[in-house]
């Protein structure tokens, strides 16, 4: 399956050089169902601390741009950028503990 109905332009974008590096997969280019226009980022921390201050970083700037903290999620792979960040998220004030 190439096509990814899920993820629009962007997503697919960038995930395509990655899933390429990946030698225990069949070589393939996927392709979207369908456009988007909401940017993604892409970013390589060097550890949990890192990306916890990348993402506090991002949604302050959202939130000073208008966006509400309702309309945002963080979602994360392993325990340790979870911890981080919600440690970030408190020294932030921007939840209480």
């Amino acid at each position: 399956m190439d096509i990814n109905y899920r993820s629009g332009g962007f997503v697919v974008g960038l995930a395509n050089p990655i899933i390429r590096h990946n030698t225990r997969q069949i070589p393939k280019t996927l392709k979207v169902n369908h456009s988007d226009n909401q940017e993604v980022s892409l970013s390589r921390p060097l550890h949990a601390e890192q990306e916890a201050e990348w993402i506090i970083q991002d949604i302050l700037d959202k939130q000073s741009s208008g966006h509400a903290l309702r309309d945002m999620a963080i979602l994360y792979r392993t325990h340790a950028i979870g911890r981080a960040v919600f440690d970030k998220l408190v020294l932030a004030d921007i939840v209480d503990r």
